[in-house]
């Protein structure tokens, strides 16, 4: 998943995107483990795309928490339309399936999902198949999207705001929103809906992959809740070093070393910005931090400045006492502040 990636076909990468951008030997495989065809493969330089075995399903692009991987315009999106508060989403195996329907409704992300419910979707009317025993089945044969729904409804409840309802679309409402759709009209159908995968206006404010979702989770919570997440990293300062390894790599600026006005330095995490890459968890070589999906509590980590008295490099430590003893964890490990000690017989 590199810049080498190879990816001819129904799915497009955004090399800058993806994880390996930033940790080449990340073990990242959300999109191969999301494939219900084994068309995706990590095993070489990069990201291999098998076009033979790919059928344009989208579930890797709803997979990818960095939004690196996404379907070529010219295929259709399960969004087909909306009429008012209600949005139909529909694939090709759904009884009464309109024309030119998408290969799969799992195609639609938790992002995507943000983004409809910001749009005033507040019904989703499903046109589906059995997704358990479909083809385009996961391996797990799990319901990502029925997952993602109560996922996003979780964080609205927490906030106090509707939820996004998951309904049976009955056959009237298929043939009254199923409009017919040319494959390459589908980017401009998705423009003129407002439902673009990535939003140039999310692009534009430097809000990343995830902007819906990010604007969603940016809403206060209701008054006596704590806000839900669906992604924040937690460090534990007993095990942490104050290397900032986690916080150099975060992609996303979700987790950040802070100074502020009085020089107390600290790590804040920023919820609304984490896409879950896991990033964060996977470089740090103390086991000191871990993603959790979701998140509730959010809490800093409040750093001890001091000079290693070996190596004389500026360090900070979550514990006061360790920052006292004077030595950078480099040091302290290695021993190599103590003296030589010449024994004579």
């Amino acid at each position: 998943m590199s810049g080498t990636a190879q990816t001819r076909g129904p799915v497009e990468l955004a090399p800058g995107r993806c994880v390996t951008a930033h940790m080449p030997m990340s073990d990242c495989m959300a999109c191969v483990l999301a494939c219900p065809h084994d068309a995706l493969d990590t095993a070489g330089a990069g990201l291999a795309l098998d076009p033979a075995r790919c059928t344009g399903c989208g579930q890797c692009t709803a997979a990818c928490p960095q939004g690196a991987l996404s379907l070529a315009p010219a295929l259709p999106s399960p969004i087909r339309a909306r009429a008012g508060q209600v949005a139909l989403i529909a694939c090709a195996r759904a009884a009464h399936a309109p024309a030119h329907a998408a290969p799969c409704a799992q195609a639609l992300g938790l992002d995507d999902l943000a983004r409809l419910w910001l749009d005033g979707v507040r019904v989703l009317a499903l046109a589906t198949g059995d997704c358990g025993t479909c083809p385009e089945a996961t391996p797990a044969g799990r319901d990502g999207l029925a997952e993602r729904i109560d996922l996003l409804d979780a964080l609205l409840a927490t906030r106090g705001r509707p939820p996004l309802h998951a309904r049976v679309a009955p056959p009237a409402l298929i043939r009254r929103l199923a409009l017919p759709q040319d494959h390459a009209d589908d980017t401009a159908r998705r423009a003129a809906l407002g439902l673009p995968r990535h939003s140039t206006a999310d692009t534009a404010a430097g809000l990343g992959p995830a902007g819906a979702l990010r604007r969603l989770q940016d809403l206060p919570p209701a008054p006596g809740q704590a806000a839900l997440f669906a992604a924040a990293p937690r460090i534990a300062p007993a095990h942490c070093t104050g290397c900032d390894a986690c916080a150099r790599i975060c992609p996303e600026g979700a987790l950040i070393l802070v100074k502020d006005s009085n020089s107390t330095m600290r790590y804040d995490i920023d919820a609304p910005a984490c896409t879950g890459c896991g990033l964060c968890e996977e470089i740090c070589d103390e086991d000191a931090v871990d993603v959790q999906r979701p998140a509730g509590t959010v809490s800093r980590v409040t750093l001890f400045p001091y000079t290693c008295r070996s190596c004389r490099a500026q360090m900070h430590h979550p514990s006061a006492r360790f920052a006292a003893k004077g030595l950078c964890p480099a040091c302290h490990r290695s021993a190599r502040h103590r003296q030589p000690v010449l024994v004579l017989e």
